[in-house]
């Protein structure tokens, strides 16, 4: 029933209403394009005075309130100031007038409501002003359609239905084929739409031209284009010289200048700078400008004064990105607290602000400092979501690794190399695996560690690391050797055993060194640990005392098929000598404590079997 009314309403005011009414205000049109934010406003405010009634006074005031708020409200002060006179407008004119509905619509995508909402204000506005009879008929309002059009020119190219825009300016360019508004609109429409779109928007442009000679915009919306690709030094210049040459106090086409020569003629650059600075209208953000200027000139300190001055001149909140600029400052001196401040001041307020210029430098900036680890790898996500480079995907993973790894998380360390490998499509080096394998060892994931150390000695048998890692990682799963389990683990090394190998000395020399080193290690502990059970026990339990016995034989017998293999690869080497002298120690050693060991086994079984004898007795 709403959506009846609404229609209804309008089309009684089409009818009461003419024509006249939606002749483009071509002055507010021009007035924005030079960016005279502040005399436009005093013009349309002039215009409202005398006609309260004027509808598109209030949508081009709005307008022009968000396009001098730097692409949309960075700081949300034009959304709100936008929102303040279209309420005020239909406090005045009612809710019938298709410029303040125009505005409602469009402020309604500016703030994240769902282009469909806006579509069907859209086409209600369209169906109600458009002619029904007549040459026109069917064909929508062109001033209206301009300013749809105009809006669309400067928000995201992903917000809203591009193609719906332009398939409307079509529509328009039927009713009226001669107006230079429509052809400047649908241009830049089609730069947003996509990129292969940019012959069409050129010649969309070049009509422009030809329609208005003394237009300066045709000049400076064509050398913007060419100026994206950075390499049509001749063209960018013919067409800012033009452009220059018709209106030589028109300001946007110094600054492109400037941004187009910045890191190529330092010179030209600056030159155009201090000429846009002197023509562009006074504003918080001229002077914003210039400590850009001085940032992008690596004069840091300079940029930072400048800055500071803002700051208590404006307040943060007044200057688009001042927050992040003194945060770049703040960085480059190194004082990283203040860098940190001021860039949660700017997310805090631009939580969408994703670019990856941006994160990749606050990325620089929080990990500098201790405790922002999680703050600063949840930006390298972001980074890592909206890069198209499988290279970059990978550095920016790598810098999560090594930001877990220096402040010793080594489990989200562990994680961010599983990113880094899952990337790579889970091709890894060596130096990937050695690094899964001592980053899961020190994250306490101990099978994840012996996993790792397989597949390095399954990938490089050749190499001594992948033994002495297992070897390590087993350990941690049994570091006291009370349960044996890694004993059981160390048995699997027999299936790295490269038979095509099986003449190569150095090759089985290193697996037995290990597996001689770990048995050593494993027997020593166990001869301590069960020598002093049996030392102190009284019991007359059989059964305990065999079975720590057989677990001590049992060792030794893997200790003892370890030292004949390597009796069998060093025999004639002075080194195999040495090692051999120093196995037989250790082997007599251990064999005198099996000795002892066996000995009170033997006490213990008659002692049990005399008092057997006794019992039954």
């Amino acid at each position: 029933m709403k959506k009846v009314f609404f229609v209804t309403a309008l089309s009684m005011f089409i009818c009461l209403t003419s024509y006249t009414q939606f002749e483009l205000d071509k002055m507010a049109f021009k007035l924005i394009d030079y960016q005279r934010y502040t005399d436009c406003s005093n013009y349309l405010k002039d215009k409202i005075s005398k006609n309260p009634k004027d509808g598109q006074s209030y949508f081009w005031l709005v307008q022009d309130l968000l396009e001098q708020d730097e692409v949309f409200s960075i700081t949300k002060t034009g959304t709100k100031n936008a929102r303040e006179v279209l309420e005020n407008a239909q406090a005045a004119l009612g809710t019938s007038d298709p410029w303040i509905q125009l505005g409602f619509a469009n402020l309604g995508v500016i703030e994240g409501g769902d282009f469909n909402v806006a579509k069907q204000r859209y086409e209600d506005i369209f169906n109600t002003t458009t002619p029904i009879k007549g040459k026109n008929k069917g064909k929508p309002i062109p001033s209206l359609v301009v300013g749809l059009a105009r809006f669309y020119n400067h928000i995201s190219r992903n917000i809203g239905d591009r193609q719906y825009v332009v398939d409307k300016v079509k529509l328009a360019l039927e009713f009226t084929p001669i107006e230079p508004a429509l052809y400047q609109v649908i241009g830049y429409n089609y730069v947003k739409l996509n990129t292969e779109f940019g012959g069409e928007a050129i010649l969309a442009f070049k009509q422009l031209q030809n329609l208005e000679k003394n237009n300066p915009m045709p000049y400076y919306l064509q050398a913007k284009i060419y100026a994206t690709h950075n390499t049509n030094d001749d063209i960018v210049d013919n067409l800012t010289s033009e452009c220059i040459k018709i209106d030589p106090n028109f300001a946007p086409i110094y600054y492109l200048i400037f941004d187009y020569y910045d890191e190529k003629n330092a010179d030209k650059a600056k030159h155009a700078l201090d000429t846009y600075i002197q023509l562009a209208e006074p504003s918080p953000r001229i002077e914003f400008v210039s400590a850009e200027y001085a940032y992008r000139t690596k004069n840091f300190k300079a940029s930072l004064e400048q800055c500071e001055a803002l700051e208590d001149k404006y307040g943060i909140d007044k200057v688009s990105q001042l927050s992040l600029l003194l945060a770049l400052n703040y960085s480059k001196i190194q004082d990283y607290t203040n860098a940190v401040k001021y860039l949660d001041i700017y997310f805090s307020k631009n939580p969408e602000d994703v670019n990856e210029s941006l994160l990749e430098s606050a990325i620089d900036i929080y990990s500098q400092v201790p405790g922002l680890e999680d703050k600063t790898a949840n930006l390298i996500e972001q980074s890592i979501d909206i890069q198209k480079s499988l290279k970059n995907k990978i550095s920016l993973a790598k810098k999560g690794y090594e930001l877990m790894n220096k402040a010793k998380l080594y489990n989200k360390a562990y994680q961010w190399y599983i990113k880094i490998i899952t990337l790579k499509n889970n091709q890894s080096d060596e130096t990937d695996i050695y690094n899964l394998v001592d980053l899961s060892y020190k994250s306490k994931l101990v099978k994840e560690a012996i996993y790792w150390s397989k597949q390095y000695i399954s990938s490089h048998p050749e190499s001594a690391n992948g033994y002495v890692l297992y070897r390590r990682s087993i350990f941690a799963l049994d570091p006291d050797t009370s349960t044996n389990v890694a004993s059981a683990y160390f048995d699997t090394l027999n299936m790295f055993l490269d038979k095509t190998k099986q003449n190569d000395t150095n090759y089985f020399k290193k697996i037995y060194q290990n597996l001689y080193a770990y048995n050593r290690t494993i027997l020593a502990k166990r001869l301590n640990n069960y020598s002093n059970e049996i030392y102190n026990y009284t019991g007359s339990d059989s059964l305990f005392v065999n079975s720590i016995i057989d677990s001590v034989t049992t060792t030794y017998q893997r200790l003892d098929d370890c030292f004949t293999q390597m009796q069998n690869l060093f025999v004639g080497k002075s080194q195999a000598e040495s090692i051999n002298n120093s196995c037989n120690d250790q082997r007599k050693v251990f064999q005198s404590q099996v000795e002892f060991l066996m000995r009170k086994r033997q006490a213990l079984n008659k002692a049990i079997k005399k008092d057997d004898q006794k019992n039954k007795g």
